[in-house]
């Protein structure tokens, strides 16, 4: 009898356990973070699609370029910065015979999305070539385009003073019968004392780009480049724009295709001579 009776509690204790167990209410799940897709683009990549080819409203190659501001336009897409060299800017003015800040120039540009597509070209108007500097031989230049397209960011002054010789750089100019190319070199000298001053522009030395006379503005960098890369721009591991090509010391002859020493202008003197607003990106 007192077996049976301590087998009798033992079940209540375990029916009440159980309803007691199954009232309790449910914990609540976590909540759910929704994160959304953001495409992220390598640093190397976003410089190259940045950077784009000039050619002169009858089909002749004028030049490289890269996109450095973006601005919404209502209803009319973007309008957009970029810096080349002067000389190319100078070269397209001269030929067509536009002399003036504000030419209205109509101008091809070239664009290659990525490398498993073909380039793309588009017809543009220069709205105004708002800055042109002879000394460094750098200009900058403004056009609208429909499309969004990324733009490349400028090295500080801080980042620049941290490279140093043998440091690895990468250069796209579109000098190549190809199309546009990315070359990979060093830099040889973070200034362009020592470099042979019997170097020619890719401008030809008509141009009178006096590099040699303002070494301290200039880079000078080791990497495949042919004649028509004038403005190309040249970006640190990161991505980061550090210089447009300038100049090129020739080899024997022009004849043996590619040459290996360029000189590029410091592209961080141009944010102290523009400010920040210059490099505004808005969408």
């Amino acid at each position: 009898m007192k077996a049976a009776s301590i087998v009798l509690s033992a079940l209540v204790v375990i029916g009440l356990s159980t309803v007691f167990i199954t009232q309790m209410p449910k914990p609540e799940s976590p909540p759910v973070t929704v994160v959304e897709a953001i495409e992220v683009i390598d640093p190397l990549e976003k410089a190259r699609q940045a950077s784009f080819d000039i050619w002169m409203p009858l089909g002749a190659r004028a030049g490289s370029a890269v996109l450095v501001g973006r601005v919404a336009v209502e209803e009319s897409g973007y309008r957009y910065r970029a810096l080349t060299a002067n000389h190319v800017i100078s070269g397209i003015t001269d030929d067509i015979g536009i002399n003036g800040e504000n030419a209205d120039l109509d101008i091809k540009v070239t664009f290659r999305p990525d490398f498993h597509s073909p380039e793309i070209q588009f017809d543009v108007q220069i709205e105004a070539i708002d800055w042109v500097n002879p000394a460094g031989d750098w200009a900058s230049f403004t056009f609208q385009l429909e499309y969004k397209l990324e733009c490349a960011d400028i090295a500080t002054e801080a980042e620049f003073k941290a490279i140093k010789a043998w440091d690895n750089v990468y250069f796209i100019g579109s000098g190549s019968k190809y199309g546009q190319a990315c070359r990979r070199g060093v830099i040889s000298a973070t200034d362009n004392y020592g470099i042979d001053r019997e170097a020619q522009s890719l401008g030809g030395t008509h141009t009178g780009i006096p590099w040699h006379q303002y070494p301290e503005n200039f880079v000078k960098f080791s990497a495949p480049i042919w004649y028509g890369d004038s403005g190309g721009p040249l970006f640190n591991e990161h991505g980061k724009l550090i210089g447009l090509l300038n100049a090129y010391t020739i080899g024997d002859s022009l004849e043996h295709g590619a040459v290996h020493s360029g000189v590029a202008f410091k592209t961080h003197l141009v944010r102290q001579v523009v400010g920040e607003d210059f490099f505004k990106i808005e969408d």
